[in-house]
């Protein structure tokens, strides 16, 4: 039969190499479901905001004809709200050069609604028939919900949900956000949980991302699971405030699958 073409589009959530990488095990998990050929194509890159996603991602369907593609992308656009906030000049730095941004750039959520909707229309104007956008809502920014980063970024992910509904053509949601929240207040919840002072992403640290590297090297070279990881700081689905654990991937996978297992059974 026809391979299943999966163009898998983001940041480093996507690209896997400081977290659980979802988009291999969505490939080997999706064959054996639906016992045939699914091949996921990632074009993840660690930093990204969505405005580098608008430039390209026309020129990324084109060259891949993918069946579906999912993009998950705007936590480097809220991450970066944040470090303009509270004054980190070194990340923001980070984030322009890597980014290209323009010297008037504005980190906000109307900023970023106008990238995302450019991402939508880019993608749709290249779009074959039936091709399917399945847009993932923001994970966490560290496991304390009600910490200010999360306030935020509930605003970037009420803009994605916004902005895929005058898209349904072509688009739809993939609610991971409230999925992955629910599972994190039932846990906290439990008898004998608690939070600490590890539980909430700091924007003022301007060490981040050797921190997310060193982390991730553990994995890497130490054979540490993601989830033992975060679980030296008492977390379970964010080895470093951020980046998603095997569990959190676990959960992204399930809401994909069913997604993607429907989206086959209706072409």
């Amino acid at each position: 039969g026809q391979t299943m073409k999966i163009l898998c589009i983001g940041d480093s959530h996507t690209q896997g190499t400081a977290g659980c990488n979802w988009v291999s095990l969505l490939e080997s998990k999706l064959s054996d479901e639906l016992n045939s050929s699914v091949q996921t194509i990632n074009c993840g890159e660690n930093g990204k905001q969505a405005i580098n996603i608008q430039r390209r991602i026309a020129a990324d369907i084109t060259k891949h004809d993918p069946s579906t593609v999912i993009l998950l992308i705007g936590t480097n656009n809220c991450i970066g709200q944040l470090c303009d906030e509270a004054g980190n000049k070194v990340l923001i730095g980070h984030y322009n050069t890597i980014n290209q941004l323009p010297s008037d750039y504005s980190f906000s959520p109307d900023t970023f609604a106008k990238e995302y909707r450019g991402c939508l229309e880019e993608a749709k104007a290249v779009a074959k028939p039936g091709m399917r956008i399945l847009c993932v809502t923001l994970p966490p920014i560290g496991e304390d919900l009600m910490s200010p980063p999360n306030i935020t970024r509930n605003i970037y992910n009420e803009t994605i949900e916004h902005i895929v509904k005058d898209y349904i053509s072509i688009a739809e949601i993939v609610p991971f956000a409230s999925v992955i929240d629910a599972n994190l207040l039932e846990r906290q919840n439990a008898p004998g949980s608690k939070l600490n002072s590890h539980s909430a992403y700091d924007p003022t640290w301007v060490f981040y991302v050797g921190y997310l590297m060193l982390r991730a090297m553990f994995w890497r070279f130490f054979g540490y699971s993601y989830d033992s990881i975060a679980g030296w700081d008492g977390n379970c689905f964010l080895v470093d405030t951020i980046h998603l654990t095997d569990s959190a991937c676990a959960i992204l996978l399930s809401e994909l699958m069913n997604n993607l297992k429907f989206t086959k059974k209706t072409q």
